[in-house]
């Protein structure tokens, strides 16, 4: 039986990290963008190269498709443009980030009606901040030169979930 006192400082260090990650994107907006679409770069030209690796090894024992090469060889192109010109994409990240947040929004909105079915404590800070993402998703395609804003204010909502998470984690373990 765990005491009513303990806290999960991991989730309280990870939310510290998240709100610090929160200023910087407040404080340095046109590098958070950089940063994300050179980011994005390597993680497309890290999964190409992965790919086509892939695809070598496999050819003779499995039978491939040429368009899982073309595939990966476009996810190269795509990290290398990207790493090579951040700036020129930079205008594309709004729209990326737009997505994955909407997505991530509806997905914490439905979990979290779910843990109210369940009789889950906190679920109405998880639908908050799941509406939150959903609103700061759209705002992403309604006006994209305020991504940096919008993400500070998801990270910081974020970091205080993973805080107020950790800090009442040893309350709920127990139940």
């Amino acid at each position: 039986m765990m005491s009513a006192s303990k806290h999960d400082w991991g989730l309280i260090f990870a939310g510290v990290a998240l709100a610090a990650a929160g200023f910087f994107c407040m404080l340095a907006p046109g590098l958070t963008i950089v940063t994300i679409a050179a980011v994005v770069g390597a993680f497309f030209l890290v999964a190409g190269v992965f790919d086509i690796i892939s695809y070598i090894r496999l050819r003779n024992i499995m039978p491939r498709s040429g368009w899982e090469l073309a595939y990966a060889i476009i996810d190269v192109l795509l990290g290398l443009i990207f790493l090579l010109h951040p700036l020129a994409f930079s205008a594309v990240v709004p729209w990326l980030v737009g997505v994955c947040f909407v997505a991530f929004g509806v997905f914490e909105v439905i979990a979290s009606v779910k843990a109210h079915g369940w009789g889950v404590p906190m679920w109405g800070w998880a639908l908050f901040s799941g509406v939150l993402n959903v609103l700061c998703g759209i705002a992403f395609f309604v006006m994209p030169q305020m991504l940096s804003v919008f993400l500070a204010i998801i990270l910081l909502v974020r970091a205080a979930t993973l805080m107020v998470y950790g800090w009442n984690a040893g309350r709920y373990i127990a139940m």
